[in-house]
């Protein structure tokens, strides 16, 4: 069987790697990261999870182009950066211009930057900000912190720079959106980086000092079951405020 009749990796295979890796790059913890044969395909001509490995682009062409031993992939794949950390590498997100667009469960807070509007923010909890974009030297910047219904944090977005907890079932970011699931089919939260302006959340269960913010592709519930669907919110400096 030559390169082009290759099968592909199962689902199943995959998470099973995934898994196994920490969910980033076994070497730098990058969120961002390939399918790699440890063994290579050409000789194996088979796709078995204990031969696979995360690794980032640069680290997989390095082993490619036989810069990265094997011998290094190998050791990282048993100490992979993600499981002795806990969580990923910074992966940084480009965001840009003077409009911002947050899309919570088809609910859409568009806020225009100027000099006097210069944080927005769409969900605050108790004085929590959830989620804001602001305005620093005409960098248009994304915060966001994401707790579970015990206070830990699981995600955070510091100035563009993104970081997530690798204590779940399965994590996936796939092109620009990252799924977090806490275990089989029960999707935790689902995000889509819409760069150079926009944050579309389609669903997510939104933690924070005991109270649930449940998000679903159509609709915000609220706590007290108070629902909010198709709403649009343009340039208040508050979106939601609860407590």
């Amino acid at each position: 069987m030559n390169q082009q009749e290759r099968e592909p990796i199962s689902s199943e295979i995959k998470r099973e790697v995934r898994q196994r890796c920490g969910f980033g790059c076994v070497i730098c913890g990058n969120p961002i990261y390939e399918y790699d044969h440890i063994e290579e395909w050409s000789v194996v001509k088979e796709h078995k999870a204990e031969n696979l490995t995360l690794l980032c682009p640069q680290h997989h062409s390095e082993k490619t182009k036989k810069l990265l031993p094997k011998s290094t992939v190998i050791k990282f794949d048993k100490n992979p950066y993600c499981k002795i950390n806990k969580k990923t590498n910074v992966l940084h997100l480009f965001y840009d211009g003077y409009e911002n667009i947050f899309d919570i469960g088809s609910n859409v807070f568009t806020f225009t930057n100027d000099s006097s509007l210069y944080k927005n923010i769409p969900l605050i909890v108790f004085g929590k900000e959830i989620m804001s974009f602001r305005l620093e030297d005409e960098h248009l910047l994304l915060n966001m912190d994401l707790f579970d219904q015990f206070n830990n944090k699981i995600l955070e977005i510091q100035d563009n720079e993104l970081t997530y907890s690798t204590e779940f079932w399965d994590i996936r970011l796939v092109g620009n959106k990252l799924t977090i699931n806490q275990e089989f089919r029960n999707v935790f939260f689902e995000i889509e980086f819409v760069t150079p302006n926009k944050l579309k959340i389609s669903k997510a269960d939104i933690f924070y000092n005991s109270q649930l913010i449940k998000v679903k592709p159509t609709a915000i519930v609220l706590p007290g079951n108070i629902t909010i669907s198709g709403s649009t919110f343009i340039d208040n400096k508050y979106g939601i405020v609860i407590g």
